[in-house]
């Protein structure tokens, strides 16, 4: 054909390719020219960005189909990429500059998600010498079945480990893992020679090379490459292995790199980037920042302030810190990579797209979500504009847009975004991929916001099930996942199993992470709550104060220390010690960075803690106030069945009925222990409570006729806090006295006895308690 480009080939409706337009097409058989010359009296014909090397020298025996070979290749690099292989707009003179200069880069050096075997898929396709490439377009389409089918390409029959590996994993043939390791770490040092030694042998021959940082780069780029590589068969063969196992394949290549590359600092960078990466990956946190650090250091060395492997460090090691939640020293990095790369490739580009999200997400964790909003939105139509609407960097922006909305209590706009993430993730990655497991529990979590609790399950639990799978039992994403789902499950009233998720999680941080990271303070942040709410009053006092002393002794944000304050405050509240409850809430009220974004739905608890406070103090219109100020929150960030909306109605309703105005209060309540049923089922302990200020509310009428209805209500509380919450718990001894009352009522004396006698006992055993923790 010797005219092959986009324009060229025509996709049907079926999805079936036309090719067009033949006139400079030439007559072959068995890929041998035949045929009369060609007509035309140029050198040279085609278009040269995807021409062959033979055809941009005007040497028309020496073209044959490989030259369409190449053409498709450099079709398919731009599919792959967004961007030709060599530049398109220096004439013939500057191409064939270009490729005497150097090689294509890899695609996957531009594009993360592609792999080694698109690499050689790619590269083959558009080889410089026409004997290196596929020597038909059947060869060409077979490797492309055959990676689209999982088996080995015969672009990489040269390597014995690929063939192995992807053989192994086709047949799930089990392999024991101390032969895994003895096998990669042999195999990475015989590579290791010999790429270093080919690669002496390819820069001798690269003549055409300028000058010696030209052959550098090159060197760098190939060693990089390579390296890579290795790191990605440590992956996939430590996948599920033991930390230590994989964390001594990582140093003993970052071992042979130092000593093997100790000359070459350019190819030595590279490794360390590499190696970073790789810890990265793996959960293995402090390592990945050595080394990245060391990459950064050197590249700066290297190549000065102003250089695009100095920015791709700089925002590497950014992104490392947000793994650690260290927003404060990601964002000034994120911010220098951003402007050095905008700087260098103008504003249209992928790693300009990649900044702008990576400063879109430091500027969330400020609170800054209208300016971090804009930020995802550049980066979004950046990747739209180079790879199209489909593909997994826009599905990545998509996912940061919707957490915008997400942490501004936007729960119904961040929704239908985090679906869309997730469908792109599952198109390109497959249902087995941890970016596919992150977009779960991410559309989970809005789920969760909006009480859909019987969808968002099932998405937690697949999600830490892929990331077992592919990760391990002891990699912090695990850990992540077990708190999202530990707090669902709090949520549900399914205290047992919620408890279990979430000392998995901690436990899983603190062996990751260390005592100090800031996760491990989030989970006993949700942890203390859980134990509060099951009634488990000294295990909640013990982590709510580890909590605040951890905060304070690590400087952590206001907001951080306000929080962990505000729940020894509705300890103190449930313990019945007003006097020092009351100042611990209202300092979490008045803490300005808790009224925003992520942090509103534990203002609002805590609205409410303060509110049921002040009404137990006899100061119902100041509660009425508090508890409208709730509900109005509440009304404008999610739907009316949702159970906090329903909660606070009701108790909106008792306080204004305490304040005088007792209208329409039963009427409300049962409505509220409807609405409760069916979103929460009918044995939760939020159902619990709500049928106790049933009962309660009924008996205050002194209608007697009420008494049998309040007497169903208080016992079906009863055996709900009996089944779901410890034999402490404030709730349990409350419904106890109501009952306790009831009987008497009616005349039966011992059971009002029994009932006022435990009543008296899970009382006592709170107040000796509080006794031995008091200052």
């Amino acid at each position: 054909h010797r005219d092959l480009k986009p324009s060229n080939i025509l996709v049907d409706a079926r999805g079936a390719p036309h090719v067009l337009d033949v006139g400079l097409a030439k007559l072959v058989s068995r890929g041998t020219p035949e045929g009369p010359p060609l007509t035309l009296t140029q050198d040279f014909v085609g278009t040269p960005a995807y021409a062959a090397p033979e055809q941009l020298r005007g040497e028309p025996a020496a073209i044959d189909v490989r030259a369409d070979v190449y053409a498709l290749g450099v079709i398919l690099y731009e599919m792959l990429t967004g961007r030709l292989p060599y530049p398109a707009d220096a004439g013939l003179a500057g191409l064939l500059e270009a490729m005497a200069r150097a090689d294509a880069a890899a695609p996957s050096s531009m594009e993360r998600s592609l792999g080694r075997e698109l690499d050689a898929l790619a590269l083959t396709a558009i080889a410089k010498e026409p004997a290196r490439r596929y020597q038909s377009v059947d060869a060409l389409g077979a490797d492309v079945r055959r990676y689209l089918n999982g088996e080995p390409l015969d672009a990489r029959r040269d390597s014995g480990w690929y063939v192995l590996r992807k053989n192994l994993r086709r047949h799930r043939v089990p392999v024991a893992l101390v032969f895994a390791f003895v096998v990669v770490v042999a195999m990475s040092a015989v590579a290791l020679s010999v790429m270093y030694a080919r690669q002496g042998r390819l820069l001798a021959q690269t003549t055409v090379a300028r000058d010696a940082e030209t052959a550098a780069r090159l060197r760098a780029q190939r060693m990089q490459s390579f390296v890579q590589g290795l790191l990605l068969n440590v992956s996939d063969i430590g996948r599920g292995a033991d930390l230590g196992v994989r964390r001594a394949m990582l140093e003993e290549a970052a071992r042979r790199a130092e000593t093997e590359l100790a000359d070459d600092p350019l190819a030595r960078a590279a490794a360390h980037d590499a190696i970073g990466r790789t810890f990265q990956s793996l959960g293995l946190y402090d390592d990945a920042e050595a080394h990245l650090r060391t990459a950064l250091a050197m590249r700066q060395r290297l190549f000065g302030s102003e250089h695009a492997e100095a920015a791709a460090s700089l925002n590497a090691l950014g992104e490392l810190l947000t793994d650690r939640d260290r927003f404060r020293e990601a964002g000034p990095l994120f911010d220098a990579a951003l402007a050095m790369r905008q700087r260098l490739f103008g504003e249209v580009h992928l790693s300009i797209a990649e900044s702008l999200n990576n400063v879109g997400l430091a500027l969330q964790s400020r609170g800054e979500y209208d300016a971090a909003e804009h930020l995802h939105q550049r980066a979004a139509d950046i990747y739209r504009q180079l790879h199209g609407g489909d593909h997994p960097d826009v599905a990545e922006c998509l996912g940061q847009l919707a957490n915008t909305h997400l942490n501004r209590g936007h729960y119904a706009a961040a929704e239908p975004l985090f679906r869309s993430a997730l469908e792109i993730h599952r198109r390109f990655r497959g249902e087995e991929h941890r970016d596919v497991a992150g977009a779960k529990v991410s559309l989970a979590k809005a789920l969760h916001h909006r009480a859909a609790y019987p969808e968002a399950e099932p998405l937690f639990r697949e999600a830490i099930a892929t990331f077992r799978r592919q990760l391990g039992t002891e990699h912090d994403t695990v850990a992540w996942g077990l708190h999202r789902l530990g707090v669902l499950l709090h949520a549900r009233g399914s205290y047992g199993e919620a408890e279990g998720c979430l000392r998995e999680s901690l436990a899983i941080y603190r062996r990751c992470l260390g005592e100090d990271d800031p996760y491990v303070g989030f989970v006993l942040d949700s942890l203390g709550n859980l134990l509060l709410d099951r009634g488990a009053y000294d295990e909640a006092e013990a982590v709510f104060t580890a909590a605040l002393e951890r905060h304070e002794r690590l400087s952590a944000s206001p907001e951080a220390s306000a929080w962990a304050s505000n729940r020894l405050g509705e300890l103190r509240q449930v313990q019945g010690r007003y006097e020092e409850a009351e100042p611990l809430l209202r300092a979490a009220l008045d803490n300005a960075g808790a009224r925003a974004g992520v942090e509103h739905p534990h203002y609002v608890r805590t609205l409410s803690s303060l509110a049921a406070l002040l009404l137990a103090t006899g100061r119902a219109p100041e509660a009425v106030v508090r508890y409208q100020e709730a509900l109005d929150w509440l009304r404008g960030h999610v739907h009316e069945n949702h159970p906090d909306v329903a909660e606070t109605s009701m108790n909106l309703a008792v306080a204004r009925c305490r304040a005088g105005d007792c209208g329409g209060t039963e009427s409300t309540i049962r409505t509220v222990l409807e609405r409760q049923c069916e979103v929460l089922g009918d044995d939760h302990p939020r159902v619990a409570g709500t049928l106790h200020v049933l009962a309660r509310t009924l008996l205050e009428r002194r209608d007697p006729d009420r008494a049998a209805d309040a007497a169903a209500a208080a016992n079906r509380a009863l055996a709900i806090c009996r089944a779901k919450l410890t034999n402490r718990h404030v709730l349990l001894a409350d419904t106890l006295e109501l009952l306790a009352g009831l009987h008497a009522a009616q005349g039966v004396r011992a059971d009002a006895e029994a009932c006022a006698d435990e009543a008296r006992a899970i009382r006592e055993r709170n107040a000796a308690r509080v006794a031995v923790v008091s200052p």
